[in-house]
């Protein structure tokens, strides 16, 4: 653990990391901790930014082929350094982190045994958990305002794992940070909400480093725990937390400030992500959006979202369904069969000349609310 200013004021931010391998990201979280272990290694005593990490490492199986494949590449990418199934918690940079040259890799991150707070079962998912995580971290690093980056596998808002039920391991990933050693279990958008609340902490963003994570169903559960939400509606390649940390350094001590920050980490995740996709999966097209949400302004969206919501469960059931469900089958829809539908391109179809909805008016107003959050 760092010691901190020796005046023991507080940082002016402090990220806190909250992360799992999911059997193939630690190599791929690690590099990124990494790179800003080594800008805040330039910063000397400089501690008006902190990042601290709380983070569960992948299986003996899974950390032996993520070694595997990567020596077999000779890839610049590094090797993880932490134990089997331990979770490990610390803060970045500032000499608290040594790095190794290893066949295969720039570096890899030499991880301390006394760094280990846990183990496989841990519960990430629950919401006393994740509390006293964020009390502790925030213990080690205190700030003014608070980002928390949630990092790991995703799969968005599910309508069978948001209930009551939850998905067969055999179905696919749904929300944040799904855990191999849980039979895939995840964050549900309550528990986050109810982590980060049970917490106390003023969590100035919340930053989903995972995919598919920008969903209404997401971002209702979040506007009165933060003041802003990052992340992605589709597929995403991780973020840089380097480029993060030198956005909050440079950042004015204001919300304004803030959220100017957070646009451009997001512009430079978003061009990455881009720049990533076409260098390993071309000529294979991708989305690779990453959006600021500003939560003041997604409360606008609330009450014309609910009235329309109302409306489609009452005329869905009615004779003349079949108008309702063409916008939903013609609007742009990340995977075919799941419920990820483009909401501003199902508006935009309801708002067209022959939309069912008398006056188009309150489907405008969603559009609106929308575009400006």
């Amino acid at each position: 653990k760092n010691e901190g200013p020796a005046d023991g004021s507080k940082a002016k931010y402090t990220v806190i990391l909250y992360a799992n391998g999911g059997e193939n990201l630690d190599d791929a979280i690690e590099a990124d901790i990494a790179r800003a272990a080594e800008f805040l290694n330039t910063k000397s005593k400089d501690y008006s930014v902190r990042m601290v990490t709380y983070m569960k490492y992948s299986s003996t199986k899974g950390l032996a082929k993520q070694n595997s494949e990567m020596l077999k590449k000779q890839s610049k990418r590094y090797i993880p350094g932490g134990k089997a199934g331990k979770v490990y918690s610390y803060e970045v940079g500032r000499e608290c982190i040594d790095f190794k040259e290893q066949a295969g890799c720039i570096q890899n991150l030499q991880m301390d045994d006394k760094w280990v707070v846990d183990d496989s079962l841990a519960a990430m998912y629950d919401p006393a958990y994740m509390a006293k995580v964020l009390k502790d971290m925030a213990r080690q690093a205190p700030a003014e305002n608070y980002i928390f980056v949630i990092a790991g596998h995703a799969g968005g808002w599910n309508m069978d794992a948001d209930g009551d039920g939850y998905p067969t391991p055999s179905k696919m990933p749904a929300i944040a940070m799904t855990d191999a050693f849980l039979k895939g279990r995840a964050i549900k958008a309550k528990e986050l909400h109810d982590g980060i609340m049970q917490s106390g902490l003023n969590v100035s963003a919340v930053i989903f480093d995972c995919c598919m994570m920008n969903s209404i169903e997401y971002l209702s559960e979040m506007t009165d725990i933060t003041k802003f939400a990052l992340g992605s509606g589709h597929t995403t390649h991780g973020g840089d937390y380097q480029d993060l940390l030198k956005a909050l350094f440079n950042a004015p001590g204001s919300q304004a400030g803030l959220q100017q920050a957070l646009s451009a980490y997001a512009e430079t995740y978003a061009k990455n992500h881009k720049k990533d996709w076409e260098e390993y999966h071309n000529p294979v097209l991708m989305n690779t959006d990453f959006a600021v949400v500003d939560m003041a302004k997604l409360t606008n969206v609330w009450e014309p979202l609910k009235k329309i919501t109302d409306f489609l469960c009452d005329h869905y059931k009615a004779a003349d369904s079949a108008k309702y469900v063409i916008p939903a089958r013609d609007c742009y829809q990340y995977f075919n069969g799941d419920c990820k539908y483009d909401l501003m391109d199902y508006l935009t179809f309801m708002t067209m000349k022959d939309a069912p909805y008398e006056g188009n008016t309150e489907y405008e107003a969603l559009l609106d609310a929308l575009d400006k959050a």
